[in-house]
């Protein structure tokens, strides 16, 4: 069973979040809290990534250690609205638009 397009938008989102985490104007509590929810979310892709069902509600992992009620109501509504509000995918596309030039700029 298939579950790539939950493990995808917390990949997304840890991907936003580790963005957000090197902007030098925020506090250290601010980035504290930011490294807690990566953590957390990368823990909830290993979990998803070896869950042996196809995952059809966020309750479905309800009773899975490190997964609360933040994760349960972001996998309702990624099989909902087939994606998570909370990602801003014009920030990803600059991201990955600058890593890939980058990445060009080195290799030559």
């Amino acid at each position: 069973m298939s579950n790539d397009k939950i493990i995808n938008e917390f990949e997304l989102l840890v991907s936003e979040l580790k963005n957000q985490s090197s902007d030098k104007s925020l506090s250290k509590s601010d980035i504290t809290k930011i490294n807690f929810k990566i953590k957390h979310f990368k823990n909830a892709i290993n979990i998803i990534k070896v869950f042996p069902k196809k995952i059809t509600k966020g309750d479905d992992l309800k009773d899975i250690s490190g997964i609360g009620k933040g994760i349960m109501s972001r996998i309702d509504e990624i099989i909902k609205n087939k994606k998570l509000s909370e990602i801003d995918r014009q920030q990803i596309k600059q991201i990955t638009k600058n890593k890939i030039l980058l990445m060009n700029y080195q290799s030559n």
